[in-house]
């Protein structure tokens, strides 16, 4: 089975269009969004982060810090032991 030509353009079109229309979106959905997102801070007792630190077995003074995606992914991709600072 030999494919025609215009069948070869159409199934390239068809996966530039699958590939492209996640990116178009994205970058539309910037340029409309007028303003940055709000950032949510969540309150947590003392009581609440004492009972996390001993469930996940913390050594020393409780320390919860807040995270980003930006250092989760870093944290993730490096692999490292060290803990996730400013």
């Amino acid at each position: 089975m030999q494919l025609s030509i215009s069948d070869l353009l159409f199934c390239s079109f068809l996966i530039s269009f699958i590939f492209f229309v996640p990116y178009i979106e994205y970058f539309h959905a910037l340029d409309v969004i007028e303003t940055k997102p709000k950032i949510i801070s969540i309150a947590i007792s003392e009581k609440g982060k004492k009972a996390i630190w001993l469930k996940y077995s913390g050594i020393g003074k409780p320390r919860i810090d807040p995270i980003t995606p930006w250092k989760y992914i870093d944290f993730i991709i490096c692999n490292n032991q060290t803990p996730i600072q400013e």
